[in-house]
């Protein structure tokens, strides 16, 4: 991805300054990443969601820009054959994975308080 950004960007400072028109095919490189990473974050139907041990964003009812849809934190429970909140059976209808921690906030614990 960053190699796309860095083609990009010296494709738009080359035209921006005539030296050269951007290709066609950088522009559709991008397009295609673009959609590639739209659908990483688009909501997917629980069916297809993964059922072991990791948390993934849930949702429920009727997807609307604002009121309706309600996002929460879920997993799945083997012991209870699905999704559960305080051992409460819930049926979600939606879901996306969580992005990875930002690795700048991640501490490092093996060396704490020495």
């Amino acid at each position: 991805m960053s190699d796309m950004v860095e083609r990009l960007r010296d494709a738009a400072i080359r035209f921006r300054f005539g030296v050269a028109s951007v290709p066609t095919s950088i522009l559709e490189e991008a397009a295609a990443e673009l959609s590639r990473l739209s659908a990483l974050v688009a909501w997917q139907d629980i069916e297809t969601a993964p059922k072991g041990n990791g948390t993934i964003l849930i949702g429920w009812g009727e997807y609307r820009e604002r009121d309706g849809f309600s996002p929460a934190f879920m997993r799945w429970y083997d012991s209870v054959n699905g999704w559960s909140v305080n051992a409460m059976p819930f049926y979600p209808t939606h879901w996306q994975p969580l992005p990875a921690p930002p690795v700048s906030q991640l501490k490092d614990t093996t060396n704490a308080d020495k």
